[in-house]
């Protein structure tokens, strides 16, 4: 009902990368043949929609791995966009906080050790886990968030990183003097 909804319109599919075989290949065939029919109805409908899909999953790896149908990936294939994760798009980190902020009715900045935690996180979680995590930061109704109101992966991570630095140092320090 929901691809039918969008005729004349995008259909955006997150997490392609999951999608079951059996679904795959009827994704495939509503694709290429741009039919669908309802459940209980032997009637095909002609559908106009276009297809934008989202996936974080190595897509060509799968394939080989025989758990993602080759047709679809070469189907879905036609105009890929790349976009690397918020890890290795820094710069962004802090147009999103604001963009999130707005949206939350948030309204609060970082103490210096919160902010430098901030930025070092690794977000596994990417925009999604951002977002969570400055609603969450909202809830708190802080106007200056300390570190310790961080939730815990970041100052977790925070912590791990900074004893790394510091035994990858003493070793430096180890190696100079030998």
């Amino acid at each position: 009902g929901k691809i039918e909804n969008a005729e004349n319109g995008t259909v955006f599919l997150d997490e392609i990368g999951n999608l079951p075989l059996h679904l795959q290949t009827k994704l495939l065939s509503l694709i290429q043949n741009r039919k669908l029919s309802r459940i209980g109805e032997s009637k095909e409908r002609l559908l106009d929609v276009r297809f934008i899909f989202a996936t974080n999953e190595n897509l060509k790896k799968a394939v080989s791995e025989n758990r993602f149908r080759k047709d679809l990936y070469y189907r879905m294939s036609a105009f890929p966009l790349i976009v690397p994760p918020l890890r290795e798009r820094k710069d962004d980190l802090y147009l999103l906080t604001e963009k999130f902020m707005r949206s939350s009715g948030a309204d609060f900045r970082f103490s210096s050790k919160a902010k430098k935690a901030f930025e070092m996180y690794n977000w596994e979680g990417n925009i999604r886990e951002l977002k969570n995590y400055i609603e969450f930061l909202g809830f708190t109704e802080e106007k200056i968030i300390e570190f310790e109101d961080m939730p815990l992966a970041i100052r977790e991570y925070y912590e791990e990183e900074k004893n790394r630095d510091r035994m990858e140092r003493e070793q430096g320090r180890e190696e100079y003097c030998k």
